[in-house]
């Protein structure tokens, strides 16, 4: 088995963020390299320097509030032009940081920013303050507090008003389409921010046969406890299995693969390209090898590392593929961590499934059986005035599939 990723440095489009906050490993700045392609640096300081004096000297407010420095360091990544790629203060990696540690303060949403001023809820982590309150995906936040999002200086800002200490207070502002009516309706929550403690995987027998196992994300040390609860389903009798990776943000490239390499035979698992990296292949080897019928769920959240393992699922033919189609974001980021405490995300390459396939929104996973051929064959999904689901038609589909009672 190839064991690089033991030691990867980049994490997996973290288009779903945990209020803004991927998650992934680091890479010291020292270990990049960095290419000088500027001919000639002092025109360009001068005018900083010009820019900044001036701007000292006759803003009307004065410039006691101004931070220069952090103001040029986002306005870098910021011409940009890429939402996943991103300047961090020293505090905002901290927290950065307490991800990757799979707990952090907040109201416990999955998100996603979007570039008409909104921020999109991708997942209300169970049990959380944010699912409680009736929080769902499909939200588009527009207001926090007293604050438009769009008036926030940036994603981070707004992230930052999000996520407070334990105990306090944050209200919630949210565009929601009624399922019935198809109208935009505007609700309003009141949350009391918490410790939120998300646990990556979740497992439970189904029947006697059928185990059920959710990847809730990637995070680190997810690929163990993966480990851990498929045994124990195993123990337990299971016969068949369940992959759940419905609304599973993505996460980190390194769990993602070692998972892959529990599942799948000999082969190639993902590809990295990019203009650093001409190719550079992720494999799996035979010595774990899931031997049992098993089937994957995904839907339109499932993004990055879940749709590296789905696509390379798909791609080997070991398992069929229930759901809708993904979400389509096949890019990687590296996430440096600066001399100072400070750190940015930089998207540096993209992946590709073991046929060589580049996942886009225009080409994302596609189930071999979608929604609609699901709920042909009678298999409804029903759901509680919360919008939490009530009967997983899904599910109950997977379940008949495997024991042979339905045929595709």
């Amino acid at each position: 088995m190839n064991k690089k990723y033991k030691f990867l440095s980049i994490i997996l489009a973290f288009v779903i963020f945990f209020l803004g906050f991927g998650v992934g490993k680091y890479s010291d700045v020292d270990k990049i390299d960095v290419k000088d392609n500027s001919s000639d640096k002092s025109e360009r300081y001068k005018k900083l320097d010009y820019l900044e004096k001036f701007i000292r000297n006759n803003y009307y407010e004065g410039d006691s509030n101004i931070n220069f420095d952090e103001g040029l360091y986002r306005g870098l990544f910021e011409a940009i032009g890429d939402k996943y790629s991103r300047y961090y203060t020293k505090e905002e990696f901290e927290n950065f940081s307490s991800q990757l540690r799979g707990e952090f303060t907040g109201i416990g949403v999955n998100i996603e920013p979007r570039e008409n001023g909104m921020i999109r809820i991708s997942s209300a982590i169970e049990g959380t303050p944010a699912f409680e309150a009736g929080l769902q995906a499909g939200d588009m936040i527009f207001k926090v507090d007293d604050k438009l999002v769009e008036d926030d200086e940036s994603h981070n800002a707004t992230v930052s008003r999000i996520t407070g200490e334990k105990g306090t207070k944050v209200k919630i502002y949210v565009y929601r389409t009624n399922k019935d009516t198809l109208q935009r309706e505007e609700l309003s929550f009141d949350i009391i921010r918490d410790t939120i403690t998300v646990p990556p995987v979740k497992s439970r027998m189904e029947s006697d046969a059928i185990g059920y196992l959710k990847i809730v994300e990637f995070d680190e040390g997810v690929a163990g406890e993966f480990k851990k609860h498929l045994k124990d389903l195993m123990d337990q009798g299971m016969k068949y299995l369940i992959l759940d990776l419905r609304d599973n943000p993505g996460g980190d490239l390194g769990e993602c693969v070692e998972i892959a390499d529990e599942i799948l035979p000999t082969g190639t698992v993902v590809s990295l390209e990019g203009p650093t990296i001409d190719r550079e292949d992720y494999t799996s080897d035979e010595v774990n090898k899931l031997e049992i019928p098993y089937v994957v769920l995904i839907n339109e959240n499932s993004a990055s590392a879940s749709e590296i393992l789905s696509g390379a699922i798909k791609d080997f033919d070991t398992a069929k593929i229930f759901g809708t189609k993904s979400f389509g974001k096949g890019i990687v980021q590296s996430v440096i961590n600066y001399f100072d405490g400070s750190g940015f995300t930089l998207t540096t390459s993209y992946y590709l499934t073991p046929n060589g396939n580049k996942i886009t929104k225009e080409n994302p996973v596609v189930p071999d059986v979608n929604m609609e051929e699901v709920e042909e064959k009678g298999y409804e999904t029903t759901y509680k005035s919360n919008g939490l689901i009530e009967k997983d038609g899904l599910l109950d589909f997977a379940k008949d599939y495997l024991l042979g009672k339905i045929d595709i």
